[in-house]
């Protein structure tokens, strides 16, 4: 296996340092890919590079403005690719993850296609409620899962260059799970604790923009949805209501 850690960042220079501390530890490579920062994140994670003088490599790449959370893990996946990576890993950089987690990821790759981080606790109490209505639909098309939005999960570079990502923001974690899905890909979960910032980064808008992605690809996709009839008319007919109710919505947010 070639193995790469992707770890995207937007202003994390309070604790990239340590996140990247603690991941040299493990047989890996490492991706920062810097969401055009405005404080020191790229300095401080140049400064920790110190750590990789081994075996092992830091990458980095740069973008010079914000381009969202999607676009940084798409360059990722490409840049993965572009090197023969076989394995990845993608996890936050801001310590909610914890970076010691890693290689059982890794470990759980040699045997799947995805693995998925499923947390247990959430940045706010409105983020747990709308994951918990967001799963009960998501939960039709992947029954055991429990969080759509973690993003602390391993991928084989060989699903990812099968996945046709269209994703431009926050829905690139649920887009991840459809194209698994759309691919037949053997998923594995891992429960991870969580230290949660305060707070979140997801706006009203996000939240209505990724249940109308989600409706829009259950359409799109219906004809590749491996489940019994009644299941998947059900499901159709809740995304097309939802698509159109959100639709309406997004317009006046």
């Amino acid at each position: 296996m070639k193995r790469l850690v992707i770890i995207p960042t937007y202003n994390e220079e309070k604790t990239i340092g340590e996140v990247l501390k603690i991941v040299s530890k493990f047989p890996t490579d490492v991706l920062i890919v810097d969401n055009a920062s405005t404080d020191d994140t790229h300095k401080v994670a140049l400064k920790h590079g110190e750590y990789f003088m081994g075996i092992h490599k830091l990458h980095f790449l740069k973008h010079k403005v914000n381009m969202g959370k999607a676009k940084s893990l798409i360059d990722g996946f490409i840049l993965a690719i572009k090197k023969g990576y076989t394995d990845v890993v993608t996890m936050d950089a801001d310590m909610e993850h914890d970076p010691t987690l890693v290689d059982q990821f890794f470990i759980k790759l040699t045997s799947n296609d995805i693995v998925v981080g499923q947390r247990k606790k959430y940045r706010s109490g409105m983020r747990e409620i709308l994951n918990k209505w967001s799963r009960f639909w998501f939960n039709l098309v992947i029954p055991d899962l429990e969080d759509v939005q973690c993003g602390y999960r391993g991928f084989k570079v060989s699903l990812l260059k099968q996945m046709e990502l269209q994703s431009k923001g926050f829905e690139i974690e649920m887009e991840l799970l459809l194209e698994a899905v759309r691919n037949n890909a053997k998923m594995h979960i891992i429960n991870i604790d969580t230290n949660p910032r305060a707070g979140s980064n997801l706006t009203k808008k996000d939240y209505i923009f990724m249940n109308n992605f989600f409706d829009r690809w259950v359409i799109e996709n219906r004809r590749e949805l491996k489940m019994n009839w009644f299941k998947k008319q059900f499901l159709l007919i809740g995304a097309t209501i939802g698509l159109a109710i959100g639709t309406v919505i997004e317009t006046f947010i």
